[in-house]
């Protein structure tokens, strides 16, 4: 479900590159206006919608937010104007059906699950609850726990290190089609496959920072290595550099921020 999401929200840097923008007759900062409504309430819904989760079981809120999402984009398909977002290809339709299928094998919590013997039951309560590798969370919702997310100033922290790597990586996922096709040397569809390397870079790396990361049981080192990657990769895009420098830069920026943000959502 949240790869469906992923590719949803972010192929509307691919839309803009097979003519989004003059298909919609957006001028000027109208399509970065278009990407910023995107987020404002993004943001704004994010905790209301987790905190959802203490109240609804999550097997019926989860694929059902999914397959409200889905809908929704593709009915944008429809849209012919610039008062309102845009994006391709009956992918929507896709993110539908994954939704539809979470609703008949999503799980919601252990001590609910019948395909758990009750000694499995106790035993998954019991990790959770005193295990030191395991997060102590709670399944019910008290006002406290919002108190003291705002008082902790680990909280603040870490959304600093948060924005560190997910700004990058939306901007990258946003924009790396009109990066490539900006260098002026490739077609159209030569410039959408010119960015698939850089996210089969960032699976091997995603891939080697999450095995080592749980095998050393640290996260720090790894996410500050995402965080050093991305500001090469960054530094080397507004340099005055060649097209084949900023081109191997995209790929530390979509390496380092892809491989480092899962590192600080599980951290």
């Amino acid at each position: 479900m949240y790869l469906m999401s992923f590719m949803d929200r972010g192929n509307i840097g691919n839309a803009k590159l097979q003519g989004l923008t003059t298909q919609l007759n957006l001028t000027g900062n109208q399509y970065n206006i278009a990407l910023t409504m995107y987020f404002i309430p993004y943001c704004i819904f994010e905790c209301p919608a987790n905190l959802v989760l203490k109240r609804f079981r999550p097997s019926i809120w989860l694929p059902g937010i999914t397959v409200v999402w889905g809908v929704v984009m593709t009915l944008m398909g429809l849209v012919k104007t610039s008062d309102a977002n845009s994006s391709q290809i009956i992918e929507g339709i896709i993110t539908v059906a994954v939704g539809l299928i979470a609703f008949l094998v999503l799980v919601d919590f252990p001590v609910t699950e019948k395909f758990l013997t009750p000694e499995e039951q106790a035993f998954v309560i019991w990790k959770k609850r005193y295990d030191n590798s395991s997060v102590g969370e709670e399944e019910t919702f008290e006002a406290k726990h919002i108190y003291q997310a705002f008082t902790d100033w680990q909280v603040w922290i870490h959304i600093l290190i948060y924005m560190s790597l997910a700004g990058p990586l939306c901007g990258i996922t946003l924009f790396l089609p009109t990066i490539i096709s900006d260098f002026g040397e490739f077609s159209t569809p030569i410039s959408q496959l010119l960015t698939v390397p850089p996210y089969v870079l960032a699976t091997i790396v995603l891939g080697f920072f999450s095995y080592y990361s749980d095998k050393v049981t640290m996260r720090s080192p790894f996410i500050l290595a995402g965080q050093i990657m991305c500001l090469i990769g960054l530094s080397i895009n507004i340099a005055n550099v060649s097209h084949n420098a900023k081109y191997f830069g995209t790929f530390l920026i979509v390496a380092g921020s892809y491989s480092g943000l899962p590192g600080i959502v599980v951290w």
